[in-house]
């Protein structure tokens, strides 16, 4: 997987794909907790699988990540261009 900020700054990852383990040992999260994001990443799109044996390798494609960005930038402008637009109190 590309390499990923954690909410603390730290960079987590790097090119290429990454197993469920790997990821728990990058990040400190719950294999769990990690498993159930990833499930739901990929029934979303944004990562896909890979079995080898009897581990799983996650990629993230890269045109749904750009797909996603173009969006969230567009709704950034929607934001900044609405900032000011309020409803009034009753």
């Amino acid at each position: 997987m590309r390499e990923v900020l954690r909410p603390d700054g730290r960079a987590v990852g790097g090119p290429g794909v990454r197993r469920a383990d790997h990821l728990v040992e990058e990040t400190g999260a719950r294999q769990t907790n990690l498993s159930n994001h990833l499930r739901v990443l990929r029934e979303a799109g944004v990562v896909e699988t890979e079995p080898c044996g009897r581990y799983t390798y996650y990629r993230l494609r890269p045109d749904v990540i750009a797909q996603l960005a173009e969006q969230l930038g567009d709704l950034a402008e929607s934001a900044r261009a609405a900032a000011d637009n309020k409803r009034a109190c009753p």
